[in-house]
């Protein structure tokens, strides 16, 4: 897990080491599903939106392992097994976008994560959108999805979404009518490479409104089994491949938790959103 530690990575040691493994936070990821008998998850107190059951389809189709990969980036306890997440003190949420009893709801989902969250706590937006452009954009590219994006930041909730895989370039003319819209206040991600030089990736969209990045490959987590699947057990599956916005992402929102638990340390209330979003750019 080079993303967790110094050199490459983001460096959760030196915050682990403090004390801080992001308790007292909340981070709620707002996708289609997670395998929630995953091994590594009986130790971690995950929180389903109420009265929401994931469509079958999710399940069918293999996506509920993206979000076991995103969950286990963050909140996968330090068991001395597996993998450890960046912030497993938090108390993570699952809000699911297509459900038996809502169908397809992005902006549902979103929506509720933002109200369940308190001034301070964390949504993660784990999904992207072709609007305006020939290829994939952040969430948020949707009207609906940027206005309850605007007004959750401007409660207090953090918001951090995938800028997303189609290589689109934010700041050019074809989004102009994004571009006039003005700043959700979310903090967007690119996809870099792995090593200290942390390039962009091909795939990652980009531009001034992609405030900063993760690694965008060589993400070792739960889920997928392309590294091992122990037994044949798809509940004991890990990858060493998880890439794209998806998997940069996990390691932002994993950073701003430490960052708020350091505040809510020092100060006992979490900072602003765009404080937040300052100090990971600095």
């Amino acid at each position: 897990q080079g993303y967790v530690g110094a050199g490459a990575g983001v460096n959760a040691e030196a915050a682990w080491a403090q004390g801080l493994t992001g308790a007292g936070v909340r981070v709620s990821d707002c996708e289609y599903g997670w395998d929630y008998d995953h091994e590594e998850y009986n130790d971690v107190d995950l929180h389903p939106e109420p009265g929401q059951t994931i469509a079958a389809g999710v399940y069918s189709n293999g996506w509920d392992d993206h979000g076991t990969a995103v969950i286990g980036e963050m909140v996968a306890p330090d068991n001395g097994y597996g993998v450890t997440g960046l912030c497993p003190g938090v108390e993570a949420a699952t809000y699911p976008e297509w459900t038996v009893q809502g169908g397809f709801r992005r902006t549902a989902a979103i929506t509720s994560a933002i109200a369940d969250s308190d001034p301070g706590d964390l949504v993660l937006l784990e999904m992207q959108t072709v609007n305006f452009g020939s290829n994939f954009g952040p969430a948020e590219l949707d009207p609906s999805v940027f206005n309850v994006v605007k007004a959750g930041v401007a409660a207090g909730v953090v918001v951090v979404g995938a800028a997303g895989n189609g290589d689109q370039n934010l700041d050019s003319a074809t989004y102009a009518t994004y571009q006039s819209w003005g700043d959700s206040g979310a903090i967007i991600v690119g996809a870099g490479s792995s090593n200290g030089a942390h390039n962009k990736l091909g795939f990652s969209t980009y531009g001034s409104r992609v405030n900063v990045q993760g690694w965008g490959e060589n993400v070792f987590s739960t889920g997928y089994g392309w590294f091992a699947q122990y037994g044949g057990d798809e509940h004991q599956s890990y990858t060493a491949s998880f890439s794209g916005t998806s998997s940069a992402s996990p390691i932002v929102t994993g950073s701003a938790a430490l960052v708020q638990a350091r505040s809510l340390a020092l100060n006992g209330v979490g900072l602003p959103p765009s404080q937040v979003r300052q100090i990971l750019m600095d």
